[in-house]
């Protein structure tokens, strides 16, 4: 039972993350939204547009490489939290296999 409370801390990151992601791409959405506004409405504001987009552009990039950051500790998390189910799971309930091996020992 001690390691139940990980298990929920771990999926607890699992979601902040994916909650964290989605957060930055509805972010992007909105400031790709109001430079396409801007652009439709003046041409005076073109040049501003321009330095919005490249600085979208580059927080774009950051965002990526923090979200490859984030998937592969999701990842890796998820991993984690499989194994201490199955641990868990094996612990309590014998798997076929484990059985069998049993068998095959006795049979010897």
């Amino acid at each position: 039972m001690a390691e139940s409370p990980n298990i929920v801390g771990h999926l607890r990151e699992v979601v902040v993350a994916v909650v964290l992601v989605v957060i930055a791409i509805l972010v992007v959405m909105a400031v790709v939204v109001r430079v396409l506004l801007l652009l439709l409405f003046s041409w005076v504001v073109i040049v501003m547009a321009v330095v919005m987009v490249v600085l979208v552009m580059a927080w774009v990039k950051v965002v990526l490489m923090m979200m490859i950051t984030v998937g592969e500790k999701m990842i890796a998390k998820v991993i984690l939290v499989m194994r201490m189910v199955v641990r868990r799971v094996g612990k309590k309930h014998k798997t076929y296999l484990s059985l069998k091996d049993e068998e095959d020992k006795k049979e010897e």
